[in-house]
Formats: structure tokens, sequence, C-alpha cells
């Protein structure tokens, strides 16, 4: 058949949809391992915020005690410990709410690793770095990089070249990303291409025929400006929480000294506001989970930055 100069044309078409596709893979291979990854970030945060909701709730439990010795013995009106019990009780609430929330991002850890539901997951903390010793992020650095190293705008390429030996339109489904990778990195894959290409939906597809390469090439400029934009995002966020990390270490650090003067003027007996102590241990609670967000989300923003220029374990 091959000695028809027609099909020369075709087998170069094959070969170079052939090259699309597996371009296609690779970014559909990068999204499922960002979303595992995100996944892992989130469960380690959410468990860390556990602890620390634990530690507010036991600094009430003793300003409780203490509250409830001194109203019996008539040091405070009846009453006073009710606005404790009330935020201790809250607590108790948020930690079972986060028990949930918990359960549900293992399993779907766990679905995404191809793992039994019911698998019980030991997962290893991470050591994350100290945000003041790190110099800010130049979108320069990675614009090139990302650009040039993405199956993303990769495949129109491929397209572009395959169009010149069409000779009868050809529909192409996209790859793109499964249901369960939906919305990683805040998204920032979803629409390059639209799911679904598994078979599971209706795949988003693509005519190629050399009458529109141009328009083949104004979609790919159309999927690098997209990467481009969230690249400049990424960056700004990076920016900003290091800027941010040493103002939320104070804020720490002044929260906890104010809660311990607090405890410490109740136990000797100082008359305390019992609201003071209770807006005390919210300033903290708030410090602590500002600053939990920082440290977790400098790990995705570091993720995501290794998926857009594929370096690290994104590297084939």
């Amino acid at each position: 058949p091959f000695l028809i100069p027609a099909n020369w044309f075709r087998l170069q078409e094959q070969k170079l949809l052939y090259m699309a596709e597996q371009e296609g893979y690779r970014a559909l291979w990068a999204n499922e391992l960002m979303t595992a990854r995100a996944l892992y970030f989130h469960v380690l945060l959410d468990r860390e915020l556990d602890r620390k909701i634990a530690e507010a709730d036991a600094f009430l439990q003793q300003a409780l005690i203490m509250v409830r010795n001194r109203e019996t013995l008539g040091g405070l009106p009846p009453g006073t410990s009710r606005e404790l019990e009330v935020r201790s009780l809250a607590l108790r609430e948020d930690r079972r709410s986060l028990a949930v929330l918990l359960a549900e991002e293992q399993n779907s850890l766990t679905y995404v690793m191809g793992m039994p539901v019911t698998t019980e997951l030991e997962l290893d903390t991470l050591a994350i770095p100290d945000l003041t010793q790190l110099e800010p992020l130049d979108y320069a650095d990675f614009e090139y990089r990302m650009v040039s190293s993405s199956p993303e705008t990769r495949q129109f390429d491929f397209f572009v070249a395959a169009a010149t030996y069409v000779r009868r339109e050809v529909i192409y489904s996209f790859l793109g990303t499964t249901s369960m990778s939906r919305g990683a990195g805040g998204g920032v894959f979803d629409g390059l291409p639209m799911q679904d290409g598994l078979g599971f939906g209706t795949a988003a597809s693509m005519r190629i025929v050399s009458a529109q390469q141009s328009l083949l090439r104004a979609q790919q400029q159309g999927v690098k400006e997209t990467l481009k934009r969230h690249l400049n995002l990424l960056v700004q966020s990076y920016n900003m929480d290091i800027e941010n990390y040493s103002n939320l270490q104070r804020r720490i650090e002044l929260t906890r000294l104010t809660e311990e003067q607090l405890l410490r003027n109740l136990r000797i007996g100082q008359e305390v506001n019992i609201l003071s102590l209770v807006e005390a241990s919210r300033n903290r609670i708030q410090a602590q989970i500002s600053f939990l967000g920082i440290q977790y989300r400098f790990l995705l923003n570091e993720d995501k930055l290794a998926r857009l220029i594929f370096h690290g374990d994104y590297t084939l």
C-alpha cells in the first residue's frame, strides 16, 4: 500500500497524531499525580488543624475548671463559666466535622492511588522549610520552561504539523483529565482541554484539517496565555506568603503570651474578664490556622510549580 503516494501522507499524519496522544497521556499522568499529592497535603494539613483545635480545647478546659471552682467559692457570679463552655463545645463540634472531612479526604486519596477504600493509610509528615530563608520567585525565570515543556501546548505543535498531511477532516478526542483530578492545583489544568476523553463521558474534541491551521495556532496561543496567567498567580501567592510568614509567626507568639497571662492571672485569683479569655483563645487558634495555611499552601504552590515546568517528581 505504501507504493501509493497518498498513503505516505496518511502514515505521517497518523505518526503525528500518535505523538500528540503521547503528550495527552503525559498531561493526564501529571494531573493525576498532582491530584494525589494535593490530597496528601490536605490530609496532613487537616490532621495538624485537628491537633491545634484539641490544644485550644485543652486550654479552655483548664480555664473552665478554675472558673467553676471560683463560682463555687463565690469568687465569681454564677453562670460566668458559660461562655467558656460554649466555646469549648463549639471546638468539639469543629473537631467532629474535621474528622468527617479527614475520612473523606483519605478515602479520596486511597481511591486515586488505586487502593481499596478500607485501606488504612500511614502518611509520613513533611518537613516544612522556614519561609523567611527563601527568596521570592521571579515569573520570568519560569515562563519559557513552562511553555516549552507543557504537553498541552506541545500537542498543538503536532496538530498543526498533522494538518499539513490531512486529506480529509480528522476528529481528535482529548484525554484531558479524569473526574477525580478536576480542580487539582486550583483548577489550573481543567480547561486544557476539558474532560474527559477516557470513555466516561463526552470527550472534548477538535477538528484537524489543513484549512484550520491558523485556528489551531490561535487555540494553542490561548492555552499558553492560560498557563501564563496561572503561573503569574502562583508566583504572586508564593511571594505574598513569604512576606506574611514573619508576621504570622509574631501573631502566634503574641496570642500565646496573652493566653498564658490570662490563665496565670486566673490561677492566682486575680480578676479576669471571661470574654477576654474566650477572645484570646479565638485569636490564638485563628493565628495558628492562618500559619498552617501558609505552610501547606507553600507545599501546594511548590508542587504546582513543579507540575507547570515538569520538574522533580513530574520529570519523565
